[in-house]
């Protein structure tokens, strides 16, 4: 038997890191595949204001990954005048961060806190 060198303790550690993330991808994609499913079976039962809230919801999440600001927030906006508790789900939303510092954002989460405030 030939004896091997011991594996770097930083090469471990990536690998480990490498794995906690790939699963944790699998896992956030199954969850964005089942709102998507949620979404059809809004519509399906005739629910057109729940499957167009999941629809802004979705469209928001994947401009705002895909680095287009302004559609996300327009899509949160939209979010936002038909259903203000939709936005409440997206507060702290991974997949918001590149509009999180956006002025706009913390304004849309003002006025739909402020309308759901004033419906109670």
């Amino acid at each position: 038997m030939i004896p091997t060198a011991p594996e770097d303790p930083a090469k471990k550690k990536k690998k480990k890191a490498d794995k906690v993330r790939s699963a944790a991808g699998i896992s956030f994609i199954g969850r964005i595949l089942a709102r998507a499913s949620a979404g059809l079976a809004f519509l399906m039962i005739g629910d057109k204001a729940r499957a167009s809230a999941v629809l802004a919801q979705l469209n928001a999440r994947w401009n705002a990954a895909a680095g287009n600001r302004d559609r996300a927030l327009d899509a949160l906006g939209e979010l936002a005048a038909r259903n203000p508790a939709g936005l409440q789900p997206l507060k702290n939303d991974p997949l918001l961060d590149s509009v999180r510092s956006d002025p706009r954002f913390e304004a849309l989460l003002r006025r739909a806190a402020a309308r759901l405030e004033s419906q109670t």
